[in-house]
């Protein structure tokens, strides 16, 4: 029977350190985030992706069981709900990434997500520990915002709404409309109104006969079908329709008749928007546009004094908020 090489305790000893050392890594490997996600069907981020960006950016959150729940739930326009249960309360917060290019949102959202919790594993109570934690899951549900029983952080505007000037200038007619334009968004889509007006004198050689006056109000509805961002500048593309009603008048006095028409029209264009990027609650906005509408056309002895319909091209200068 042969002696034990003085090797073999040396060997178990370091084989016992090496265990000690690693298995809490290995835990942490496997340890099952307790992460759900609610994607944008029509952009969506991802959620293999953002659990990814997640884990590079809150390594704490891989072992701290501390958390029971992480619920995030991310609409299209670029609003994420958040809701963070620690199991003995329930943290609600509105995070707005619309000013983050698409291609950063999910970083963007990983980084607020991780500074959100990085403070809850301390604050956290040790009963919390006990609870196992739910698996990832990735739902692409509608999307629709889920009750909450905290009150929600407060933080910029969306930037939804716009309000501005008009232009409106039919092409080969010296008629410039004048104006202000409303509108609403939800996600692609928005939808609200214009009214625009002029006023013009009728002289036909030297001779002055009068004035004409048009007012143009409707309702608009658009869709974007491309954006991207080029800092600091958000450019959006719009395909946007509209429907109204023109009137038109003259002056009480001179040759021009008096009799007023109201003549309904539509409308079809192409707008190129420019939003100012910033986190500040009102950012400024830029449009151009260029399509055709129906409309009028006024004359008085022959000669043509203003015209509201045919292709034009116009613009919108406003804020955003």
């Amino acid at each position: 029977m042969g002696l034990p090489s003085p090797q073999a305790p040396l060997t178990a000893l370091l084989f016992s350190a090496s265990t000690l050392l690693t298995s809490p890594l290995a835990r942490a490997t496997e340890a099952v985030l307790p992460f759900a996600f609610t994607d944008c069907a029509e952009a969506p981020l991802g959620g293999a992706a953002l659990l990814g960006a997640l884990r590079l950016e809150s390594t704490h959150l891989l072992t701290d069981s501390a958390l029971r729940l992480i619920e995030v739930r991310y609409h299209c326009d670029g609003h994420a709900h958040v809701r963070i249960d620690t199991g003995d309360e329930v943290i609600a917060r509105d995070l707005f990434l619309q000013d983050a290019p698409l291609s950063e949102r999910t970083r963007a959202l990983a980084l607020a997500l991780a500074e959100e919790t990085r403070d809850l594993g301390r604050l956290a109570s040790p009963r919390a520990e006990a609870l196992a934690a739910p698996p990832f899951i990735t739902t692409p549900a509608p999307d629709e915002t889920p009750p909450s029983t905290a009150p929600a952080a407060t933080g910029p505007s969306p930037k939804n709404a716009f309000v501005g000037l008009a232009l409106r200038a039919p092409l080969g007619s010296s008629t410039a409309l004048l104006g202000a334009l409303a509108a609403h968004r939800w996600e692609r889509w928005s939808a609200g109104g214009t009214l625009v007006a002029t006023r013009e004198e009728a002289n036909v050689s030297r001779q002055r006969l009068g004035s004409v006056t048009a007012v143009m109000v409707g309702a608009r509805v658009a869709y974007r079908i491309a954006e991207v961002s080029l800092t600091p500048v958000h450019v959006e593309l719009e395909l946007v329709a509209g429907a109204g009603v023109v009137h038109v008048g003259g002056s009480a006095s001179g040759a021009v008749a008096t009799r007023d028409v109201y003549k309904p029209y539509g409308e079809a264009h192409l707008s190129v928007l420019l939003r100012l990027r910033t986190k500040e609650v009102i950012a400024p906005f830029l449009s151009a546009d260029l399509g055709r509408s129906s409309g009028v056309v006024a004359e008085a002895a022959g000669h043509e004094i203003l015209r509201t319909g045919g292709w034009f091209t116009g613009g919108a200068l406003g804020l955003n908020f």
